[in-house]
């Protein structure tokens, strides 16, 4: 199925689109790249004294469903 990996950054309304998406046989390795994604964002945000803990990844599906949204800080939390 085709998952779609849209950012909200820090409290803005407004959200960077996806509009490629990627192919993943399920929702659960859908959410482990985004996890991956995350934690690769925190990563460049550090390194430039960004704070984006504010943030969140919004995963859909093909059909435009919302099927997980993770917060940036969860990531923080979970290492």
């Amino acid at each position: 199925m085709q998952y779609h990996f849209n950012i909200r950054h820090d409290g803005q309304t407004a959200i960077d689109d996806d509009p490629q998406g990627a192919e993943f046989p399920d929702v659960q390795a859908a959410r482990s790249e985004a996890l991956t994604s995350i934690r690769e964002i925190l990563a460049d945000a550090l390194e430039s004294g960004e704070d984006t803990r504010e943030g969140q990844m919004i995963v859909k599906d093909s059909s435009g469903e919302t099927v997980l949204t993770i917060p940036f800080s969860m990531r923080v939390r979970l290492g």
